[in-house]
């Protein structure tokens, strides 16, 4: 598992710590912690499964939470678990709710009905899914409550390139994706620093109405979660201790080796996922431990050379835009099915996800029939 390779970085890390952060330098470093929960539409049991064990603590949790810290920030992904959480809440709550979105402390991105797939779902399904959830979103929040960034973070089959062109047209105002590609590319773009860029998809319709800015994250949306700070998960206790008076200096250290190795492949301030699958079931015990950490880098930012701050997706792009830095334009990005899915450090295995087009003829067929049905329904 992606999770397991920290521990084979830890030396990356300290020696990065010990090189970077113990030597003075002219600018600090600018962090955002995005914190986030991934929750997939039905996967290993139905959604409403995963409502009643996961969602409707992490949605209730989280509004609590934003609701007494205003430095605290989340992101939210899947209209289809806000649809089903929303109806079942009281006036107090949805009040609540209403005003953490008002104030930016919540911001919903992709706000799609979920994640849909890059290779089985036609374009009309996935305008479909998008309208669909934008219009839940702006019917109970407001005709205010714009959805401004694209987020597609965990797309085993890669990316097509139908997307960026598709979330430019649709007014999206960039993307965040998840690296899916060879590791040799990987290293060229580690060496470039080009993580971040615009994405100009379509070769054939006007480049105003369909470049892109995208943010790829170099590593995977669990990176922070699976390097020894996810204090939700039991018997996790050893390698991902609270955070106490005695050993927060030690962990603060090691989770500014963390961002600072991050942001080395980019040219600007760090986005870094803070989140996981299913993850902030307790909010509050999360974003405790999370804070003490924040609050200690803060305190001690010229020491680290580091500001860190909570912050949404549209946060961070506003501090990126106001910059003067030059982001290059990409033609030829295509991260499509049949790019390898490489890890290193598990015998340089190599798994092609080849066949998607091909094959899979019941999805294929089920997601057909359904969008007939919705289109003879409208």
């Amino acid at each position: 598992k992606e999770e397991g390779i920290s521990r084979n970085n830890y030396c990356v890390f300290t020696t990065l710590f010990f090189v970077l952060v113990m030597t003075p330098a002219s600018a600090k470093t600018d962090v955002w912690l995005i914190p986030h929960s991934h929750c997939d539409a039905g996967w290993l049991v139905t959604y409403e499964q995963y409502y009643q064990m996961y969602v409707d603590n992490i949605l209730t949790g989280v509004t609590q939470v934003l609701s007494e810290d205003p430095t605290a920030r989340f992101v939210w992904a899947e209209t289809i678990w806000f649809q089903i959480w929303w109806d079942r809440q009281n006036d107090g709550t949805k009040a609540k709710f209403r005003k953490i979105v008002k104030n930016g402390q919540l911001e919903f991105v992709g706000g799609g009905w979920t994640m849909n797939d890059e290779t089985l779902a036609t374009y009309n399904d996935v305008i479909d899914m998008v309208t669909t959830g934008h219009q839940f979103i702006q019917k109970h929040l407001g005709n205010d409550t714009r959805v401004r960034y694209g987020w597609q973070i965990d797309m085993f089959s890669g990316y097509s390139r139908a997307t960026p062109s598709m979330w430019a047209l649709m007014g999206y105002d960039g993307m965040v994706l998840r690296y899916e590609g060879d590791l040799w590319l990987r290293d060229q773009w580690n060496q470039e620093k080009s993580y971040e860029f615009v994405w100009r998809a379509s070769e054939s319709l006007p480049h105003d109405q369909t470049d892109i800015m995208a943010h790829v994250i170099q590593g995977n949306y669990c990176d922070l979660y699976g390097s020894g700070f996810d204090w939700e998960t039991p018997g996790k206790e050893s390698t991902n201790p609270p955070i106490t008076p005695e050993n927060v200096d030690n962990r603060s250290r090691y989770l500014v080796a963390k961002l600072i190795a991050m942001a080395s492949v980019y040219r600007g301030p760090l986005m870094a996922l803070w989140g996981c699958d299913f993850r902030f079931n307790n909010a509050s015990w999360q974003f405790g431990n999370m804070s003490l950490l924040v609050n200690y880098i803060n305190a001690n930012s010229d020491r680290f050379n580091l500001n860190v701050r909570y912050g949404t997706v549209s946060e961070y792009f506003d501090a990126l835009h106001s910059t003067e830095i030059k982001f290059p334009i990409k033609t030829n990005v295509d991260f499509s099915v049949g790019w390898p899915h490489d890890i290193r450090g598990y015998n340089e295995t190599v798994q092609y996800q080849t066949g998607a087009l091909t094959s899979r003829p019941n999805y294929k067929g089920a997601i057909r029939e359904t969008d007939h049905l919705l289109r003879c329904a409208e």
